[in-house]
């Protein structure tokens, strides 16, 4: 891959490169045609994540994939310089048209929820006019909270997270092998990653979520602790321009696993909510 704007892997193309002055962020633009989408992705994971879901609704909707610095092996300095909201401001300055939409998985849809309540509360949306949040973790402000049930469901997703993108490499794997993968990549992230989803979890219910008038789309399965039940209803009474739609089948990591159905659900949201 070469190393400039105009690069390619995968058929998508690098719009903006990652430099010293932008943090090191960068965005990719999925092969295709349609309407602009930016996507944000979640903690330990990258802007590939997004492949599946590009490739099914394209014609329809084309995506920006930002390369946020939470991705996959960082070092978790860029919490000092921003959070998460921040980051995601300052990579909206990269892209090389306006877009619409933004959508948003697991830590990426709470940088997204961080972003829309600093902008209701007096920010700019940059033309956001829809958003769609997959699997994002939300705890009311008058929830209690465990920090080690916690720890146990941040463990759990981030070992899940590496077979869900392994995928059918796994059937290539030996099963010691991929637990040796997880084991290690757990004693990595878990010291530094963990802090820093803990923090931004208590504090998403004290975002201003009430003021937000974007319409937005979260979706999210039954069993995902992400988004236990009465959270999910937690989020919809505190942000009332949410449509929150939960499913069984549906896993953390459903954009990658149910992708057909995500796709269906989030293009038939999108459709109702055009671009002017």
């Amino acid at each position: 891959m070469r190393s400039a704007v105009g690069a390619d892997e995968d058929d998508w193309t690098r719009v903006a490169l990652p430099t010293a002055a932008n943090g090191r962020l960068s965005v990719w633009r999925s092969p295709g045609t349609g309407r602009p989408v930016l996507a944000v992705h979640g903690m330990e994971d990258s802007w590939r994540s997004w492949d599946p879901l590009a490739r099914r609704l394209d014609g329809r909707y084309r995506f920006y994939a930002l390369d946020m610095p939470w991705r996959t092996g960082n070092s978790y300095a860029w919490r000092k310089q921003g959070s998460a909201g921040e980051w995601l401001r300052r990579a909206l300055t990269l892209l090389p048209e306006p877009v619409h939409t933004v959508v948003g998985h697991s830590f990426g849809a709470n940088a997204v929820l961080d972003w829309l309540a600093a902008a209701a509360g007096g920010g700019a949306l940059d033309g956001i006019g829809a958003a769609v949040l997959v699997a994002p973790f939300y705890l009311p402000a008058r929830s209690e909270v465990s920090e080690d049930r916690s720890l146990q469901s941040f463990r759990a997703v981030i070992a899940h997270g590496l077979t869900a993108k392994l995928g059918s490499r796994m059937a290539d794997l030996e099963p010691d092998i991929v637990l040796a993968m997880g084991d290690k990549l757990l004693e990595r992230v878990v010291p530094l990653g963990f802090p820093v989803f803990f923090d931004a979890f208590v504090a998403s219910g004290r975002l201003g979520l009430a003021g937000v008038t974007v319409p937005t789309l979260v979706l999210s399965g039954t069993d995902d602790d992400s988004l236990t039940a009465d959270r999910a209803a937690g989020l919809a009474a505190d942000m009332p321009a949410t449509s929150v739609h939960q499913r069984s089948r549906y896993s953390h990591f459903c954009h990658l696993e149910q992708a057909d159905e995500v796709a269906a659900e989030v293009g038939t949201f999108l459709d109702q909510h055009p671009a002017p």
